[in-house]
């Protein structure tokens, strides 16, 4: 029942059009690799392209196949620092 009503919840929610929205949440989108945003080699951080969150990480940044924020799958390909 609460699936049911989180479905209806979402359709209310894009039901102005706002199709792009709803494309960044789902989950086949999400499995498509994005590049990330930024990468601050100084401070260890590096910046998801869909949610904009700021990830920590520890000896080596493409250890993470996966935003931690919101699970879009990373490309590191071309890194931008």
């Amino acid at each position: 029942m609460n699936r049911e009503k989180e479905l209806k919840n979402t359709a209310k929610k894009y039901a102005d059009g706002n199709f792009y929205e709803m494309q960044k949440q789902s989950p086949f989108h999400k499995n498509l690799p994005k590049k990330v945003t930024s990468l601050n080699e100084d401070y260890g951080y590096f910046e998801c392209s869909t949610c904009d969150h700021a990830i920590n990480y520890g000896e080596d940044y493409t250890e993470h196949n996966y935003c931690l924020n919101c699970g879009q799958r990373l490309d590191w390909t071309e890194v931008v620092k």
